[in-house]
């Protein structure tokens, strides 16, 4: 009777344990929940992994992550005059025939390399990331970027290609914040004998860049584990003009290009638009006012130039269908967003402006921008095109809602996003009529310039460092882009002062909106901040 009681004793003992271990279970799950976790992460939830070797699932044991895929395909200087369905056949047929949406009205923020690969991995403006000219140094937590959020969101993270104007010389060969797979040419590299940067470990690479640059990616693809999302950015140096010794196509001032693709582009006949080699300038600002009338042999330089641009996109064209093509052979197609743009457009002699970029114009200010963003990812069809005003610094903050993260590297260790997520628009429920977004380059105590760019206008003050240092106004623009779209009447020039008309309509209000832009930060409803950028 004892043994009999006491073993009744024990199996109620070990029940009381079992119950009490079930309801801790219980709990543990809940709070997961209640922290946004996936229960199945582990007690640190996302955070446990900070080397972002393992992500959070969708529901099922050793099921693969449900969040999309993420490809960002970035080309280097490319304006609108080179990309079109004759040069990149395959870009076209596959991103945009295939269920992508257009952006015609695509802004570089700003219309200069560095500074605008700073606010695609920032999502913030110049004054809030910190390069406001060609120099990596300049970025502000530097470790606190877009590939850093994603790989501790559970994202594998590869870049291959240009990276940022000067970083070798603040990092060495060493690979950048938060990227799992790295593959980078030197900062201003050749087309022949890149120095590259392969894991950190230096080689000369003695393939076409180009070509090379899509082998990386596609190697990138191939080891990507299927079980996790990835994000990959892919930025090609292509149409950047080169460093190499002149090719009997291509000057040095010009991208260097193959053979076949110079054979394929040299009888091609060049539109002019209005602007190019234009008139009177007397309206612009200083720096282009003192340019001359572009005489025969800058005419045949400028239009070697862009022919050598667009014999050097077709490279590009063939790498964006290789990408496209492995994403298809692993069945990713209808889970992967791609995104094409360029960081900044380029001059071929519109304002008399034979080369370059960074100017407020369209030729630099507007970039090819396209997305792919499947149906099955967005919940509705996306539209083929849309007049909207989007920029490079709204690419991080789409990437973030998509994925589900957060612009933070640990606690307190989050940046404040300054671009808007595309999700809205792409799904229909937002069209950015009334937006406005900022323009400025150059060093904080006295910038360049500074504008504001809208839909249909664009104002732009002008400054120098006067006596003492001072920064000083030296010239104002506004153009109606709706009834000057090549930006030949500056509504606020000089010259119109003279006559007695200063005061345009439509320009006090970009002032002001520009006033209001001015150190902005964060967007209203979504940021606690006292001055929003939207």
């Amino acid at each position: 009777m004892k043994r009999t009681v006491a073993l009744s004793a024990s199996v109620l003992l070990v029940a009381v344990a079992l119950a009490s271990l079930a309801i801790s279970a219980l709990q543990a799950e809940s709070s997961a929940r209640e922290a946004g976790r996936s229960p199945l992460a582990g007690p640190g939830g996302a955070d446990a992994n900070p080397r972002g070797e393992e992500g959070p699932e969708s529901p099922g044991r050793g099921g693969r992550d449900a969040r999309p895929n993420i490809v960002v395909i970035m080309v280097d200087d490319q304006a609108h005059n080179t990309f079109s369905r004759k040069v990149q056949p395959r870009t076209f047929r596959h991103l945009l025939d295939d269920g992508g949406t257009a952006f015609p009205r695509a802004a570089a923020v700003p219309p200069l390399c560095c500074p605008a690969r700073a606010g695609f991995q920032t999502g913030q403006y110049p004054h809030n990331h910190g390069v406001t000219s060609n120099n990596y140094k300049l970025l502000r937590d530097p470790e606190n970027v877009l590939s850093a959020w994603l790989k501790r969101a559970g994202y594998e993270t590869g870049f291959v290609g240009k990276y940022m104007n000067k970083y070798e010389l603040v990092r060495g060969t060493r690979p950048a914040p938060g990227w799992d797979y790295w593959w980078a040419a030197d900062g201003r590299p050749d087309y022949f004998d890149a120095r590259i940067s392969d894991e950190g470990e230096p080689y000369t690479e003695k393939r076409y860049l180009t070509s090379a640059t899509t082998d990386r990616a596609i190697e990138f693809l191939r080891q990507a584990q299927r079980r996790r999302p990835y994000f990959l950015w892919l930025s090609y140096y292509a149409p950047h003009v080169g460093r190499d010794r002149s090719q009997a196509a291509c000057p040095r001032s010009a991208p260097q290009v193959l053979g076949r693709d110079w054979r394929a582009v040299r009888d091609t006949r060049l539109p002019r638009p209005l602007s190019y080699d234009e008139r009177d300038v007397a309206d612009k600002p200083a720096e282009v006012r003192v340019l001359p009338r572009l005489d025969r042999k800058a005419r045949f330089r400028i239009r070697r130039n862009l022919l050598c641009t667009k014999a050097a996109m077709r490279a590009v064209d063939r790498g964006v269908a290789r990408v496209v093509r492995e994403i298809k052979r692993r069945g990713e197609w209808e889970r992967t967003v791609i995104v094409y743009l360029s960081d900044n457009g380029y001059f071929f002699g519109e304002h008399r402006i034979p080369t370059g970029k960074s100017r407020p114009y369209r030729e630099a200010v507007e970039v090819p921008f396209v997305i792919r963003a499947p149906k099955r990812v967005l919940g509705a069809a996306p539209p083929k095109r849309t007049a909207a005003l989007v920029t490079n610094i709204d690419l991080a903050p789409t990437f973030l809602e998509l994925a589900g993260a957060e612009p933070c590297i640990g606690p307190g260790r989050c940046r404040i996003l300054d671009g808007i997520s595309l999700l809205a628009l792409l799904r229909g429920e937002d069209d950015l009529r009334d937006r406005a977004i900022l323009l400025e380059l150059g060093p904080e105590r006295c910038r360049r310039y500074d504008g504001v760019w809208t839909a249909k206008a664009n104002y732009t003050e002008w400054f120098a460092e006067g006596q003492g240092g001072r920064c000083r106004t030296t010239d104002l623009e506004y153009y109606d882009r709706t009834r000057d779209p090549h930006q030949l009447h500056n509504l606020l020039s000089r010259r119109r002062a003279v006559r007695g008309a200063r005061v345009v309509p439509g320009s006090s209000e970009l002032r002001r909106l520009l006033g209001e832009l001015r150190g902005c930060a964060g967007v209203a409803g979504r940021d606690q901040t006292e001055r929003p950028c939207a």
